[in-house]
Order: structure tokens, then sequence, then C-alpha cells
């Protein structure tokens, strides 16, 4: 609001809008927004929970122990920027929890689990499954570190050292 900065090196780091912001300068980075729910809810709901983060990948779905909380993530929906909590799909992950542990409460209704939170977010996906981490077509000073898809997270502090080391190299 303060009117122009000028810098030599900016990063486009903007998740799912990378995409929107970027056809404005004339790069195309292929990114879509994909629709990721979760729900998570107090331990003392599921006390024979996992003690465990876990990955099904048959299941489609990975859950995750928090403090005094348990998480469970899963789906991908192409939905545009629509990240409103889906309750079919929040029932139909809960369900595949429930086919490897019985006693998870409620798989059928979820949202009726006291203190459970249902949450859904936008993950940057391309269609390589690749990061862009590096250099901007075409704009000299422009550098890219999106579309990570559901690893955003868990690749964003090596994303931003390799990127860095490029930076500082140029």
């Amino acid at each position: 609001s303060s009117g122009m900065i000028e810098a030599d090196a900016v990063v486009i780091a903007l998740g799912p809008q990378s995409e929107k912001f970027l056809r404005r300068y004339g790069v195309r980075p292929k990114i879509w927004p994909v629709k990721g729910v979760s729900v998570t809810m107090p331990r003392a709901a599921w006390p024979e929970a996992p003690e465990v983060a876990l990955l099904d990948d048959s299941r489609r779905f990975a859950f995750v122990p928090l403090d005094g909380r348990v998480r469970i993530v899963g789906s991908a929906e192409v939905a545009g920027f629509d990240a409103t909590p889906d309750p079919a799909r929040i029932r139909a992950m809960t369900r595949r929890v429930a086919s490897l542990f019985p006693e998870f409460p409620n798989p059928e209704a979820p949202e009726a689990i006291e203190g459970a939170e249902l949450w859904a977010g936008l993950r940057p996906v391309r269609p390589s499954g690749t990061p862009l981490i590096g250099p901007a077509p075409r704009i000299a000073g422009l550098w890219l570190n999106t579309g990570h898809g559901h690893t955003g997270w868990t690749q964003s502090a090596g994303s931003a050292a390799r990127l860095a080391a490029m930076i500082g190299s140029a």
C-alpha cells in the first residue's frame, strides 16, 4: 500500500494462489488447488488411537498424534478454490480409518464426535507432482518455491534452503 519496493530477488511462495498471481506476468506454472480434508479430535474421544504417526497408502489417509489430540487427513478433490469441508469426503475418510481401527468413534458422523474439528485446505498441486524451486522463466530476479502438493509443510525448510542457495549463487 506504500508503493513500489525495489528488490534484486523476489520469491513467489503462494501455494495454490501462485498460478493466479503469476499468470498476470506471463508465467504459467500449472499449479492447481486440490482440496484435502481433516478431522482433529481430542485424544479422549479416541483413547485407543495409535501413539505414532502413520500413513496408509492403500486406504488413502494419514494419522498424526498431536498434543492431546489426534488428526486424520486424506482425500484429494479438484474443487477450484472452494475450501469448504465436504461432509461426504470426510465420512468416506473416517470409514477407511474405521476399517483399520474398528474402535474409531462414529465414522458415519465424525462431526458428532465431541470436540471434533472438520477442516479443508487447498494444496498447490502440479501435474508432474514435483514442486517448482528455482528461477521463473523470462523474468530476471523472480524465483519460485511453490507447487509442493500435500508435502508442502514437510518440504518447506529444505526447499527454502535450496532456493536461498540458488539465489545466493546467482
